[in-house]
């Protein structure tokens, strides 16, 4: 078996204040995080663990765009046969930016976007501006031939936009592709089994479930009836399914067999190296390599633990759920 992809968590740190997310709160010891050469090292072994299948490198945070060497690994890992995307709050992409991305060659880009009114995005995002350069990110990145795909929490807050986002992100040349996501507990907060019935989350989690699954139902007619375009909406019928089954019992597993995060592959800021981040890391990059961590005994309990597992968690239902 090898992992359908690697997700690099390369840095917590963010220029936003996410309402959301509070991965922007953490203190960070530059001191442990790997060199420049240890994520070289670790593309040498991931490109050896692959062999001829085709991967895709994701690189996630945090603001991808604060790590200072990002073009330099994004050249490298295309250099070594990867696909090369990443996540971004849009907020440093401006012209220059997306100049030096393209020549780097970045394949494609993830933009988070909650809402079509400026302000609501905005509030959501903690920082004025940020739907503003996110719009010109989109014009930008299409003229430079760089993929974008955008992607939305389906929330208390956006609930009634929706609908709307799905038919402007579709009638929109420049987007791509259009990926929803279902609320989850916050980043950075202590786990919380009833953390939806709270107050201070209830701009995220819907408070009328069945008209959130009106909604998904709706977008899955979409997804399905669109002249052609419905293929943009990147969730799957049966990932649609799930989040409605989620909105309605948040606390009853949402698949009928076990979660295949075992095929999956992510490396934190930290080089810790997961196949799930509810389970121990199998290794580091600083003193390990790729392929030997991924067929450690350590990750073979790991994967029998996650085929265990019973949690509906952001991994399983908005990056990894498969048919």
């Amino acid at each position: 078996m090898k992992p359908g992809f690697c997700s690099i968590g390369i840095i917590d740190s963010c220029v936003l204040r996410c309402k959301m997310c509070y991965k922007w709160q953490e203190i960070i010891d530059h001191n442990a995080l790997p060199a420049f050469n240890d994520w070289q090292r670790t593309l040498d072994s991931l490109k050896v663990l692959r062999g001829n299948q085709d991967m895709q490198v994701i690189f996630a945070g945090g603001e991808v765009l604060q790590y200072n060497n990002i073009l330099e690994l994004i050249r490298f890992a295309g250099e070594r046969g990867f696909s090369t995307v990443l996540t971004s709050s849009g907020f440093l992409l401006d012209d220059m930016m997306i100049s030096k991305l393209a020549r780097a060659g970045l394949g494609g880009i993830t933009l988070s976007l909650d809402s079509l009114e400026m302000p609501k995005h905005d509030f959501l995002r903690g920082r004025e501006g940020v739907f503003a350069r996110v719009m010109r990110a989109i014009d930008l990145l299409y003229s430079r031939k760089i993929a974008v795909c955008v992607s939305a929490i389906i929330m208390e807050s956006n609930l009634e936009e929706i609908i709307s986002m799905a038919q402007w992100a579709l009638a929109n040349f420049k987007i791509n592709n259009l990926l929803f996501l279902a609320p989850m507990q916050p980043n950075n907060t202590a786990e919380d089994t009833y953390w939806h019935d709270r107050e201070e989350y209830s701009f995220l989690w819907p408070r009328d479930k069945e008209r959130a699954c009106e909604i998904i139902e709706i977008i899955k007619e979409i997804k399905f009836s669109s002249n052609g375009r419905g293929h943009k909406i990147l969730n799957t019928a049966p990932q649609l399914e799930s989040f409605k089954n989620y909105f309605r019992e948040p606390d009853k597993f949402v698949k009928n067999v076990s979660c295949p995060m075992g095929q999956a592959l992510h490396i934190s800021s930290s080089g810790d190296i997961f196949l799930c981040y509810n389970f121990p890391s199998i290794g580091n990059i600083r003193r390990d390599l790729i392929d030997e961590a991924w067929n450690s005994p350590k990750a073979l309990e790991v994967r029998a633990g996650i085929r265990e597992c019973r949690k509906n968690c952001h991994f399983l239902l908005n990056c990894f759920f498969g048919d």
